[in-house]
């Protein structure tokens, strides 16, 4: 399934998000709220190892994630799928050089070892996911490549130990059928990633843009509201009012508590614009959260 031409794409791709990171080593939500309360505990940004083949190392950012089962049976934290793709494709570092930390004022990842970090033990991507790289031609950072037919774009990691809090410290996820009960007109809800969030200069049209600077500031969140008319694919999307960007990708949107969707696609080279968030309601996200003991 994992044909060496998609593989060989994917790293293509990740290598330019590398660079992108390089130049702007993580972020948050944009036009977000520091989380300076510490009040999102259970979401934690991602990072990934490189090694410079000299014995040296550098980290950088890989997304973010949430805290969804925290017990005897294991601390597990639900993520987006192409956040852990290409770290576990052929050619790649490999889930041995991933990384989680839950420090909500973190302020720097590329280039130095995050803080408090755990490490991952097993990983699990969704199927549908999977099946979809092989077979889809790569399309950049296109809509339909981002979040068309396939795109059931969630994933879980194994943590090497539990986190504090117990389980209280998990997000619970919403039931099936949940966000059909909302009225999204008036509905509001909260995004939560470590994405940088916002541009001093330049964008991300050009992976090395010498003009490019950014602001950052760790662990940030955002209340929105959803758009659903015009390529609002609400059947297993929500279409956010404001733009998420990089690094924000597996981070959670909440509405009354609850883990609703997962952010995924931005698709602006200056993160403007609506957003898409991968809803957990649906029959597949919650038959894959099932499968793996997340949900009953």
């Amino acid at each position: 399934m994992k044909h060496k031409s998609v593989w060989a794409t994917l790293l293509c791709l990740a290598a330019f998000v590398i660079l992108m990171v390089a130049a702007a080593p993580a972020g948050a939500i944009i036009g977000g709220q520091q989380d300076a309360k510490n009040t999102y505990s259970n979401v934690g940004v991602i990072s990934v190892i490189y090694h410079d083949g000299e014995g040296g190392e550098w980290w950088d950012l890989g997304g973010s994630c949430t805290v969804v089962e925290n017990d005897a049976g294991g601390t597990v934290v639900m993520t987006a799928a192409h956040c852990v793709d290409y770290v576990v494709a052929e050619g790649g570092v490999g889930i041995e050089n991933m990384r989680v930390s839950f420090d909500p004022l973190l302020s720097h990842v590329g280039g130095t070892p995050v803080p408090g970090s755990y490490s991952i033990t097993r990983y699990a991507i969704h199927a549908t996911y999977l099946a979809a790289l092989a077979t889809t031609p790569y399309l950049g950072n296109a809509k339909m490549f981002g979040i068309g037919p396939g795109r059931e774009d969630v994933a879980l990691l194994w943590l090497d130990r539990g986190v504090p809090g117990g389980v209280e410290a998990c997000a619970p996820i919403a039931g099936a059928g949940y966000v059909n009960e909302l009225d999204l007109r008036s509905a509001r809800f909260t995004v939560v990633g470590y994405g940088l969030n916002g541009f001093i200069t330049g964008s991300f049209r050009a992976g090395r843009n010498p003009m490019l600077a950014v602001r950052w500031s760790g662990r940030n969140f955002k209340d929105v509201g959803v758009l659903t008319e015009h390529d609002a694919f609400g059947d297993r999307y929500l279409k956010v009012t404001e733009c998420t960007a990089f690094g924000d990708s597996g981070g959670p949107t909440f509405h009354d508590g609850k883990v609703i969707a997962v952010t995924v696609w931005g698709g602006s080279s200056r993160c403007v614009g609506p957003a898409y968030q991968y809803r957990l309601d649906t029959a597949s996200a919650q038959g894959f959260l099932r499968s793996h003991g997340i949900i009953q």
